[in-house]
């Protein structure tokens, strides 16, 4: 037996016995420490991207009016605003109704949707493939800037992604 496949025999058999070592909670947790270096560390920055103010403008209008299906953005050019759909406004309307509507407080559902999404793909990859699958998935999400940049402000991406991925994990 050649050193080579000896030591890839020997992985193999690593992996396979630490598969079962990771609860959910163990994922989770680490998941959460891998969010806060990547996003919530970008939560002191002063100002939010391009369309986030015209985002969170829309939620804070949501929240102060109570008008739930009238998108206003305080731009002329954008009413009503129907680019997207409601359910991410109203998920920041909701935040910012208990929070004042500041960029931290916008950035709260980027970095609660990050969380969901990273658990989420790690659940999806552990049923379908393995822990260890899922484990270099979510490795892989984290380390990739255009993934945590698109959850560090106010996009609609996150909680999209989320609602998608949570369809999936019902499903099965």
């Amino acid at each position: 037996m050649s050193p080579r496949f000896k030591a890839a025999s020997q992985l193999k058999r690593r992996l396979e016995t630490s598969d079962a070592d990771l609860s959910d909670k163990t994922a989770f947790l680490w998941i959460v420490c891998l969010a806060l270096v990547s996003v919530a560390a970008r939560n002191f920055e002063d100002g939010l991207s391009l369309d986030a103010p015209l985002y969170a403008s829309i939620a804070r209008n949501i929240a102060k009016t109570g008008e739930w299906f009238f998108m206003y953005g305080n731009v002329p050019d954008f009413v009503p605003f129907t680019e997207h759909t409601h359910f991410g406004f109203w998920l920041q309307a909701i935040i910012f109704k208990i929070l004042p509507a500041a960029d931290w407080s916008a950035r709260i559902l980027g970095h609660l949707s990050y969380l969901v999404n990273l658990f989420l793909i790690y659940k999806i990859s552990s049923h379908y493939f393995n822990k260890v699958a899922a484990i270099i998935a979510v490795l892989l999400l984290w380390s990739w800037p255009v993934f945590s940049n698109f959850h560090s402000t106010f996009y609609l991406d996150g909680p999209t992604l989320s609602f998608g991925l949570g369809f999936l994990v019902s499903y099965y």
